[in-house]
């Protein structure tokens, strides 16, 4: 840690909240990110099981906004913050139920490069690495 605290200098390694007494990304580390995504179809669609399975790979690269909520010596901030850029890798598939219905499985995995994030009279880094995984429904029209 560097820096001041209460006018004093600090320079060396100590825990983090005998400075910072609350610190998160409340509303999560979100992206903006523009991505490129292949899909294949292994089977004729429709006709047997391949045919139902859509495989998909992507990667994407965007804007990472964290919503910073901290609290250092009873101050209290909250607000976005625009850093960036911010990168994703994707792989999943989705599986056709019927014509209109089917199901996907993701993997995905993301990493922004935010730098220094503002606090109350200073600033914290963090390299947040995140793996996701989602399953859910799929309409289709």
């Amino acid at each position: 840690m560097t820096g001041s605290r209460n006018g004093v200098g600090v320079d060396g390694h100590e825990r983090i909240d005998n400075t910072l007494q609350q610190f998160s990304l409340s509303h999560g580390l979100n992206y903006a990110p523009a991505d490129v995504v292949y899909r294949w179809q292994p089977g004729k669609r429709g006709e047997d099981f391949l045919g139902h399975l859509e495989p998909y790979v992507g990667l994407g690269v965007g804007a990472a906004i964290p919503h910073v909520e901290s609290e250092v010596n009873g101050r209290f901030d909250e607000e976005y913050q625009f850093r960036g850029p911010g990168v994703q890798a994707l792989a999943g598939v989705k599986l056709s139920l019927t014509k209109h219905v089917g199901v996907m499985f993701e993997y995905k995995f993301t990493y922004a490069n935010v730098g220094s994030l503002d606090v109350p009279n200073g600033s914290i880094e963090i390299t947040p690495l995140t793996h996701n995984l989602v399953a859910g429904l799929v309409f289709s029209f």
